[in-house]
């Protein structure tokens, strides 16, 4: 098994999407789409698209000589593209790893320290409403709490094996494997560090922002702004709602 480079397959998907878009407006605005005499009526816009799909996925896959892989870092692009990634990969496994927007800024800070905060912000942001939306209809789902990981890697590691299909000893491996190297991104800081806005350092300024930025997605994931960290909604309560 093989895993993408740091956001490779976000990239690769943003172009493969707006092809798709383009080839969908070219037929739209084109009167001989429905004309069988031309090649554009007598192929169809749903050949066309299906064909796309073939030579995306022949792409990806000569990418990783055919074999099993995976993408860490997908990013909202990605997330909203899920159904396009189903097509090429109907079995394909979707985790989503979600983590609190303080903590998760944070992170970012450090291991971007050029991207700007309003950036870190609107990424999170974009990236927990995708995934609210995508999670009402996309199969093959499932999201994890990444301090869960890191507290509880036991039952973490049960919960994402029965996900997985993985058998016992490949569970306890991966639980072993969770309690030995808390989920931590480059540039130090790790998943057990639970901060409050207060704790954050933040300026008033960007306290408003973030508030702004991020307030709804807060709520509707049951965040809280001080250590607790969670007011632990069920999935279902947060999906209500979308918007």
């Amino acid at each position: 098994m093989r895993r993408a480079g740091f956001g490779w397959t976000s990239r690769m998907i943003d172009a493969p999407m707006s092809i798709r878009t383009t080839i969908s407006n070219y037929y739209r605005n084109n009167a001989s789409r429905s004309n069988q005499k031309t090649m554009l009526g007598a192929l169809g816009e749903g050949n066309i698209q299906v064909e796309y799909v073939h030579t995306m996925k022949h792409i990806f896959e000569r990418a990783y000589n055919g074999s099993t892989f995976i993408e860490k870092t997908p990013g909202p692009s990605a997330v909203v593209a899920m159904k396009f990634i189903l097509e090429l990969w109907p079995n394909a496994r979707m985790i989503f790893a979600k983590r609190r927007v303080i903590e998760s800024i944070m992170s970012a800070q450090r291991k971007f320290p050029h991207a700007s905060f309003e950036w870190c912000c609107e990424n999170w942001a974009q990236s927990m409403s995708a995934w609210r939306r995508v999670r009402l209809t996309a199969a093959n789902q499932t999201e994890v709490e990444q301090l869960t990981m890191a507290r509880y890697p036991l039952e973490a590691a049960r919960d994402l094996g029965r996900f997985l299909e993985l058998d016992d000893d490949m569970i306890s491996r991966l639980g072993k494997s969770f309690g030995k190297r808390p989920q931590s991104t480059q540039g130090g800081g790790d998943a057990l560090d639970v901060l409050s806005l207060e704790d954050s350092g933040w300026s008033e300024e960007q306290k408003a922002l973030f508030v702004t930025i991020c307030g709804e997605e807060m709520r509707a994931f049951g965040y809280t702004y001080d250590r607790q960290y969670s007011s632990k909604p069920s999935s279902e309560d947060a999906a209500r709602e979308v918007i």
